[in-house]
Parts: structure tokens; sequence; C-alpha cells
């Protein structure tokens, strides 16, 4: 009865790990729309060519329009990001100064190419002299594929961030002749990540946590039988 028990438990930490990874699921199930992968763009600290690189933690799209604050923070709540996301740079528009940690920064996004794929550069100017906060700091930042009529974005959760970074892009969503559309621009949204200055917190992956339960079910199992 003893070991039916300890299974059951095992068998229940196993599936809450793997049903929450269903947040930052590789299809973008929960960004709308199929067809986009989380893979689609990703970041390095190091910026294009110089990895290691991670994949978008979630995405969505893809939308009629042009993006904008309103229409990127209605998206990113309805993905379950939350809100607060302020629009930093804009590929074929200057960026302003953009308020975090209680000073500012200015943001500078470059894509290589204007084609259905490519690299960018991500930069920013810190406006705050010898005054904290200085970089390192830690963002949240939702990067927008502008094609055609449409956009869809990529959602990149406290990442550490110290004034440079890049990475690669895919346009994969279909433009209404069910063509893929070359890239019109690129945008970056920001917000101030959980951890402030730099540090980049990491949630645990699925299969982690459910490793880390078993080996705790082992280690009672273990002392049972000397009891």
């Amino acid at each position: 009865m003893k070991t039916m028990r300890m299974l059951k438990l095992a068998a229940l930490s196993v599936a809450l790990a793997a049903s929450m990874g269903l947040a930052h699921s590789a299809d973008c199930v929960n960004g709308v729309t199929a067809g986009l992968s989380t893979s689609d763009v990703t970041y390095g600290v190091n910026g294009p060519g110089s990895g290691p690189y991670v994949d978008a933690n979630g995405c969505f799209g893809y939308m009629s329009g042009n993006d904008d604050n309103t229409d990127l923070n209605n998206a990113a709540v309805a993905a379950g990001w939350g809100n607060g996301f302020l629009q930093a740079d804009k590929s074929d528009s200057a960026g302003s100064a953009i308020p975090l940690f209680g000073g500012t920064f200015t943001f500078t996004l470059v894509p290589s190419a204007l084609s259905t794929s490519g690299t960018y550069t991500l930069s920013a100017t810190d406006n705050n002299g010898a005054s904290a906060p200085n970089f390192p700091i830690n963002l949240d930042f939702v990067l927008v594929l502008k094609g055609g009529p449409g956009y869809a974005g990529w959602y990149f959760n406290d990442v550490g961030f110290d004034s440079s970074g890049g990475g690669a892009w895919a346009i994969q969503f279909l433009n209404p002749g069910n063509q893929i559309p070359a890239l019109s621009h690129m945008s970056v949204y920001v917000r101030e990540g959980d951890d402030g200055g730099g540090g980049g917190g990491n949630v645990p992956e699925p299969s982690a946590l459910a490793l880390a339960s078993l080996a705790l079910l082992g280690a009672y199992a273990t002392r049972r039988r000397k009891v």
C-alpha cells in the first residue's frame, strides 16, 4: 500500500511539472495562433553570430495592422505575460528614452535585412551617467516582426541585459496571399524584469522539477525502509 501511494505521488509530481511547461510551449499554443514557434526568434547576450542563444519564452500572432503600445499590451495580457510594456524602438524610426528602474535608457534595434529571415542587434544607451541605475539590468521584452498587413510578437522573460545583444529571426506567418511576407520593420517593447539590475532569474524546466520530485520520493522511501 505504501509503495502504491508513493507511485501515485510520483505520477502526480510528473504531471504537475509537465503542466507547468505549457506556458512555454514551443509551438506557442498559449500565444493564439498555430504555425508560429518560440524558436522563430532567438536572443543572445553576445549578439548575432556569437551565441549561445535562447528561444523566446512565448509568442503571439498573426495580428492585423501596425503594432503599438495598446495593441501589444492587450496581446501580452491575452498570452498571459501581463502588461506594462513600452515601445522602446522601431527599426524604421528613432527610439526614445524609456523609464526603467528610476532612470532612463534609449534602445536601438537594427535588423540585418528587410527579408523573410535574418539577424538583429539590440543595443541601449545608459542616460543616467554615474548615477544608478546602470548596466547590467534585467528586462522583459517583446520583439515584433511586421510583414505584410500584420505582425507577430515573441516574448523574452527576465533577460540580463548589459547594453547590447541580439540574435536571429524568421517570419513564418502568411499574408492574405498565402505567401511569407518580407520584413517591413521590427519593434521592441520593454519593461522591468523581476530581478532588477542583472542576475537573470531562471525558471526550472518541468523535467528538472519532475526529477527533483522523484529524487525526494526516493529519499523518503529509503528512510522508511531503514526505520
